[in-house]
């Protein structure tokens, strides 16, 4: 399964219009930013500088969802503000759920699909 589409804030990178992955992102819409999702390299994200990618880095983490302290950092609350509250409710279900059933709900089929390959 393509995790690339777990923000690593928690945010399903599948329905951004900037995400050009494989997984059913609008990619981008007229303009020329394109995003590769916060999984890989920096350079390839759309927000290269974001602060929740460098913080992840420091602490060795892979998302938000594994650190003890989401609920009362200031860069979680202002990307989960920023974006309506669907981060926190993705992190918590990233969380309870792990990966592969977080991407089994997001993906549906296309989920599927990919495992069977």
């Amino acid at each position: 399964m393509d995790r690339k589409v777990i923000g690593r804030c928690g945010k399903f990178c599948g329905e951004c219009r900037f995400y050009v992955g494989t997984a059913g992102g609008a990619g981008s819409s007229g303009g020329t930013a394109t995003c590769e999702g916060c999984q890989g390299p920096a350079e390839a994200c759309y927000n290269a500088e974001c602060k929740i990618v460098a913080c992840l880095d420091e602490r060795g983490y892979r998302y938000c969802a594994q650190c003890a302290e989401i609920n009362d950092c200031t860069k979680y609350a202002e990307v989960n503000a920023e974006h309506g509250g669907r981060p926190k409710i993705f992190s918590t279900q990233l969380k309870a759920w792990g990966e592969d059933r977080w991407l089994r709900f997001h993906l549906g089929d296309a989920a599927e699909d990919d495992e069977s390959e």
